[in-house]
């Protein structure tokens, strides 16, 4: 399809007008749109263009390079969220008749050259309430939109909120949060306040006691003696908050010690301490691609939120390999221009699935391709290793890696992120990154405990070796039991049930009638149809509570009617 522009452009239909996998697809279409709407061009006008650049979007979601961005594209933008789930197939010849026939296209000067003719069934719903345009888009979902539409002009906002959430809701993708009071001194057991009433039989507020098996305190590290009493201490030498960022009277003692142990673990020199492991990526990521000359990105299309916004937010090209896909990694980097400044991005141990990225392979093509390395071991470090190090250091890689990221509330069970690189690239980051300048340090009673549990953790083997124990005897039961259970390398165990209402009623199944929580994983945390529990089993959970949880499991499974796998069979 061939499409001509003139200044003034359809704000979702401009996609139409890049190259499909250019790493701005949506991002751009949203901008315009923002755009438009600021400028005062006629709603109906912009409405009339919604259905063409749906259907192009939806074109472009079997793009490798864009489907991380249309799903989120879908969580934000009114018209892709309500359209887009009411369109099952759409090929080319659809997307060039509808812009054939859209009257804003024409008006303002783009057009689709050598367009097919076309059987138009109805007018656009978004422009005269009318019937679907063509076949395959539902006219609920057309209506909804106009809805959604009709809320933004009116500026009903509260409106506008509310139609979003329906479709969650709708959908089977609206999250609760349950109300989890962890205990000191008694975890994985904790306290569950049903505030809403929707774990009770007669629908009133209660509270139970419970057992936990989705936490990501992987060790129980948040509960340990030496971390709670290196805590207590500082609160009591330094009170509550850090006073302010790291540059205005932030900085203490304590974090700088927590950063000398991070530095020591990873065998850096340097190492640099964040509010949180979201940040650590964003931020790093953010300032790396937007200072670094003729930047480009090499994104895993299974990494996290923080990485992929991070990159976005710096302006640099980003290009996404398949998971775990040497070849296609390869390929891509050939292409890139020589003078180009190439960074890869992954993950060493992927968080909903459980698998483990070819660390090796990879630093061998950045190597042979001169390319840096950034990975988040944020699921690893403290759990793998010979001294928590994650993933890189079991391996002995821990060298080859630029930039290490990981996380102090998961395996080190307390608060903050970091990376950990050479001196002056933390040095780099420390002067230039805007999540790190501009936000109040960690408490310095934060800083504390998270330093306590790396050096203990650096010590101690024990809980590692336990939590492998658990991981192995908990995944032979839910196989006897015919659970379709992944088979991971790591330490994450993930249950499919592959429908998100099933999945939330699975959970609430358990948590109602087992006293056992395990929160539901749906949309768009993971893709649709790999709906899932996520199970994370610790050193403190015992034998008996292992098959506790699997029959529990295999009784919501039936109750469901959810189907089993034979044995042998994979997940």
């Amino acid at each position: 399809m061939v499409i001509t522009s003139s200044s003034l452009k359809c704000p979702l239909a401009a996609v139409g007008l890049i190259k499909a996998g250019s790493k701005d697809v949506v991002g751009t279409a949203l901008k315009l749109w923002r755009k438009v709407q600021t400028r005062g061009v006629a709603n109906t006008s912009a409405a009339t263009a919604a259905p063409a650049s749906v259907k192009m979007m939806r074109k472009l979601t079997a793009e490798e390079e864009t489907r991380q961005h249309v799903a989120e594209a879908g969580e934000r933008c009114p018209l892709l969220k309500t359209v887009y789930q009411g369109i099952e197939k759409v090929d080319n010849d659809d997307v060039e008749q509808l812009a054939q026939h859209c009257t804003f296209l024409k008006k303002n000067g783009i057009a689709v050259e050598e367009a097919p003719k076309m059987e138009v069934k109805g007018k656009c719903p978004l422009h005269n309430h009318s019937a679907p345009i063509v076949e395959g888009v539902d006219s609920t979902a057309m209506h909804n939109a106009f809805d959604v539409h009709n809320h933004i002009a009116n500026r009903d906002f509260e409106a506008f909120f509310d139609s979003l959430i329906s479709e969650k809701k709708k959908d089977g993708s609206y999250r609760f949060f349950n109300h989890i009071e962890r205990r000191q001194g008694n975890f994985p057991f904790a306290v569950h306040h049903d505030v809403h009433g929707r774990h009770s039989s007669d629908g009133q507020q209660c509270k139970r006691n419970i057992e936990v098996w989705c936490s990501n305190d992987y060790l129980g590290m948040g509960q340990h003696p030496a971390v709670l009493q290196a805590m207590m201490e500082a609160v009591e030498k330094c009170g509550a908050g850090a006073g302010g960022t790291r540059n205005i009277s932030g900085t203490s003692t304590y974090h700088v010690q927590l950063e000398r142990e991070l530095a020591d673990l990873h065998q850096k020199s340097g190492a640099l301490l964040f509010t949180s492991g979201y940040v650590a990526n964003e931020t790093s990521l953010e300032t790396l691609g937007s200072k670094l000359p003729n930047c480009i990105f090499f994104s895993d299309e299974d990494n996290h939120a923080s990485m992929i916004h991070g990159m976005r937010n710096s302006r640099a090209k980003k290009k996404i390999f398949r998971h775990n896909d040497l070849d296609h990694l390869e390929a891509l980097l050939k292409e890139a221009p020589s003078d180009s400044t190439k960074v890869i991005t992954f993950e060493s141990v992927y968080s909903m699935d459980g698998s483990i990225a070819p660390i090796a392979e990879i630093c061998d093509l950045a190597d042979k391709y001169h390319a840096m390395t950034f990975i988040d071991e944020v699921h690893a470090v403290g759990l793998y290793g010979a001294r928590g190090g994650g993933v890189a250091e079991e391996l002995g890689l821990m060298d080859r890696l630029d930039f290490i990221s990981g996380t102090l509330g998961k395996a080190y069970g307390v608060h903050g992120g970091y990376l950990a690189g050479s001196e002056k690239a933390m040095d780099f980051l420390r002067s230039y990154c805007p999540g790190f300048i501009f936000t109040t340090s960690v408490p310095p009673a934060v800083a504390a405990a998270a330093a306590a549990s790396v050096a203990y953790l650096k010590e101690s083997p024990h809980e590692r070796m336990v939590l492998r124990e658990r991981v192995d005897q908990l995944r032979l039961l839910l196989e006897n039991e015919h659970i379709p259970v992944l088979r991971t390398p790591s330490h994450i165990l993930p249950v499919l049930v592959r429908d998100a209402r099933k999945c939330l009623g699975l959970s609430d199944f358990l948590l109602s009638h087992k006293h056992i929580y395990v929160q539901p994983i749906n949309a768009p945390t993971v893709r649709v149809g790999e709906e899932r529990l996520r199970l994370t089993p610790s050193p403190l959970h015992s034998v008996d509570s292992l098959v506790r949880l699997v029959n529990g499991i295999s009784e919501g499974w039936d109750y469901l009617s959810l189907p089993r796998v034979e044995p042998g069979h994979a997940a």
